[in-house]
């Protein structure tokens, strides 16, 4: 934890800086969590290709991506 936070902040230079190391810490986070649930769709996108031949839990899957944008159409 950053001292300035446990201290009386006294500036407004001072309540910059911690917005400022705050937004990057939720920044940072967030391109993780973006990243890690590309991951998980592509996991298993690549596991119904693997697991059901006979095309219609896939294309439903799809069609369910689709229609969140995650993925474009097929």
């Amino acid at each position: 934890m950053n001292s300035l936070s446990l201290q009386k902040i006294e500036s407004a230079d001072e309540v910059y800086e911690l917005l400022s190391q705050e937004v990057s810490r939720l920044q940072e986070l967030y391109v993780k969590w973006v990243l890690e649930r590309r991951a998980l769709i592509e996991k298993m996108i690549k596991f119904e290709k693997k697991r059901n031949p006979t095309h219609v839990l896939l294309s439903k899957s799809f069609r369910l991506l689709e229609e969140e944008n995650l993925i474009s159409p097929i």
